[in-house]
């Protein structure tokens, strides 16, 4: 959460990143606009899958007693937020995997290792034409 650009990362961070297991966090960034510097890609689902998709994101969420998500900070910009998550992150387990799988569960194909967020954009069509 304290990693705002790459000259704030520490060694300690990368360390646990790399090769320990730690607490997963979710982390929400809304838009008005998408931004042009972002590269982004259609994918058309139907209604099932698309519930799929929604149903598989909010079970990452951590719920706190009452059922409510846990914000656990504010994000690096006033249109963000971070989350408790469920399960853990590693560099077998992280946010691109994450991202497949959820992908997955919306029957959109996706790569056979996507451990990197390039793989999983390249292997996505280019709109939704």
């Amino acid at each position: 959460m304290s990693t705002v650009t790459v000259a704030d990362l520490r060694l300690s961070t990368i360390f646990k990143a790399l090769f320990l297991p730690t607490p997963s966090v979710i982390y929400v960034k809304g838009y008005q606009l998408i931004p042009k510097s972002l590269k982004v890609k259609c994918i058309k689902l139907d209604k099932n899958n698309y519930l799929n998709l929604i149903q598989f994101i909010q079970s990452t969420f951590q719920l706190d007693a009452q059922g409510k998500v846990v914000r656990i900070g504010d994000g690096h910009t006033n249109n963000a937020g971070f989350y408790d998550a469920v399960g853990s992150y590693s560099i077998i387990r992280n946010c691109n995997n994450w991202t497949g799988e959820a992908l997955r569960k919306a029957d959109v194909n996706t790569p056979l290792w996507d451990g990197l967020s390039s793989a999983i954009i390249w292997h996505l069509r280019s709109s939704c034409e």
